[in-house]
């Protein structure tokens, strides 16, 4: 998993938005206090990796407008799947209003 924080706080450092990178560490710390992860549990770190490779080909390929559609959707995405497990350890599903929050915030940065 510190291959996973390295690219993102190496993406995070690209974009030189400190106050940004400050709110991504702070929710991976709450993440890691609870003890949440999707690795091994809703995917694999292939999968993981898969979702890496659009976006470090658009940050090496110098389109930022890309990096950064790939890098919501994987964001997005690794929200649903941590909405999902939580949801299933408490014994029901999720709950589709909590999913379309994650994708309210994830059309919210896009404006």
């Amino acid at each position: 998993m510190r291959h996973d924080r390295a690219f993102h706080d190496a993406i995070l450092a690209a974009g030189a938005n400190r106050r940004l990178a400050e709110v991504v560490a702070g929710l991976r710390d709450a993440t890691v206090t609870l003890g949440a992860s999707t690795v091994d549990r809703s995917r694999s770190l292939a999968d993981v990796a898969a979702e890496h490779e659009p976006i470090l080909a658009a940050v090496l390929g110098g389109d930022p407008d890309a990096a950064a559609v790939a890098m919501r959707a994987h964001v997005t995405h690794t929200g649903e799947l941590l909405v999902a497990q939580a949801a299933a350890e408490n014994g029901r599903p999720a709950d589709p209003a909590d999913i379309a929050l994650i994708h309210d915030a994830a059309d919210e940065s896009t404006t």
